[in-house]
């Protein structure tokens, strides 16, 4: 009698993590919205961006960790700070890459970073590659490779290489934490951010912005990351990851959209070719996973 209430409780479980990424997956989408939205420098961006999402980690940190979170503090160990280091990278690529390519350009590239992790992960704890991954690797690397040569005659070269470094050192981190596990996230990301204000404060003009763009500079920090993370983290406890995934990649059609609609920003023809060999990539290798999934249930 009690089977189909164990059903029951499973699939409100599985709804609710579906709805946490979803959401979270939606706010991380105007992320390129609001960077086009503000009328200052990237170094600015970077350390106000950063300030604000200190703020919004706090009571994250209190919550995640207890009333006492200094112990989580004090467990700090190397692998810790190399995980910050390259979480810091990555989010100082992020922005400077929105800034000086396509959104499209820059989630395009983010999207092949479930292949990047795999390589990763062989090399690092030598993880299996299925022959699935590594057919729909060649064919993501392929829609890469004419997306980054139709934006070298344009200018956005750069912007495209932050943005691979973006999703190399993503993918790093998220290999290592996966091999060390029992680490704090919130910390780890609460030590990048520091890092980034640290070095923001060296080259950042020391002045506070006007009143619209502090606004929307907090709703960078706070909503896209602040808050976007923690609602994933809760959600991908409850589904599996191929399905968050799959929901992941709701941001990487939407943001572009988005910067369509309100700033006309147009990829061009080679983006619009080369994303659509990743996406496809990425949607073919994720159904695999949870189809296989399916069938050892």
């Amino acid at each position: 009698m009690a089977q189909p209430q164990e059903g029951a409780a499973a699939a409100e479980q599985s709804a609710r993590g579906v709805w946490l990424v979803l959401l979270a997956a939606l706010l991380w989408s105007f992320s390129g919205v609001l960077i086009r939205m503000l009328h200052m420098d990237i170094w600015s961006i970077q350390l106000w961006r950063s300030i604000t999402t200190f703020v919004v980690f706090v009571p994250i940190l209190y919550f995640v960790h207890g009333p006492n979170p200094w112990k989580a503090v004090k467990a700090v160990g190397w692998i810790d700070i190399l995980c910050a280091a390259l979480g810091s990278v990555a989010m100082f690529s992020f922005v400077s890459a929105v800034a000086l390519t396509t959104v499209a350009d820059v989630l395009v590239v983010y999207a092949t970073l479930p292949f990047l992790a795999a390589l990763f992960g062989w090399l690092i704890s030598r993880e299996k590659v299925s022959g699935r991954t590594l057919t729909a690797s060649l064919f993501a690397l392929t829609g890469v490779l004419i997306m980054v040569s139709g934006a070298a005659g344009k200018g956005r070269l750069l912007g495209d290489m932050l943005s691979l470094s973006m999703t190399i050192t993503f993918g790093l981190q998220l290999v290592i934490l996966r091999k060390y596990q029992g680490r704090s996230i919130v910390v780890i990301n609460m030590m990048s951010i520091v890092a980034n204000v640290v070095v923001c404060l060296c080259f950042a003009p020391l002045s506070v912005p006007g009143a619209t763009d502090l606004v929307v500079v907090t709703a960078l920090g706070a909503l896209t990351i602040g808050l976007g993370m923690m609602l994933f983290n809760l959600g991908a406890r409850l589904i599996p990851s191929a399905k968050a995934s799959l929901i992941g990649l709701i941001e990487v059609v939407l943001g572009p959209l988005w910067v369509w609609l309100l700033f006309a920003e147009n990829p061009g023809s080679y983006a619009m070719v080369g994303g659509v060999l990743v996406l496809a990539a990425v949607a073919w290798q994720i159904a695999g996973e949870i189809s296989h999934k399916k069938g050892m249930a």
